[in-house]
């Protein structure tokens, strides 16, 4: 996979979105999902997590938080053929960035879907 995070906003101390633009490389069933391992460095704001908006996805597509994981369903109505299709991209609301400018870790999105009987990680953006 493919891709690029970026946030709207990058003060000290304020409120930002994540915009995640992807391409995935492999293709994907209508039962793939994504997980987001956050970095935490950004603290959620509010007890959940919400897409804002979405591109190439299904209208269904769903954004359910614990700790800084975020877990994305509902990712598309049918097969998702990687060669043909174009670029994903969706926006979760609403993080708060840190106190003081200092390394801010990784973001790691996995993309699993069901193969050979069990879900696999399948396509990875770190």
């Amino acid at each position: 996979m493919t891709g690029s995070i970026s946030a709207n906003n990058l003060l000290v101390q304020s409120s930002t979105y994540l915009t995640f633009d992807l391409q995935p490389s492999l293709d994907h069933t209508e039962t793939a999902y994504i997980e987001i391992e956050m970095t935490r460095a950004l603290e959620f704001q509010g007890p959940s997590c919400s897409i804002q908006q979405s591109r190439g996805f299904s209208d269904l597509i769903s954004c359910r938080r614990e700790g800084h994981l975020v877990t994305i369903r509902n990712l598309f109505d049918g097969y998702f053929d990687a060669e043909n299709e174009s670029m994903l991209s969706f926006t979760i609301e609403e993080f708060l960035t840190p106190t003081s400018v200092q390394p801010f870790g990784n973001i790691v999105v996995t993309t699993f879907d069901f193969r050979n009987g069990t879900f696999r990680a399948i396509d990875i953006l770190d």
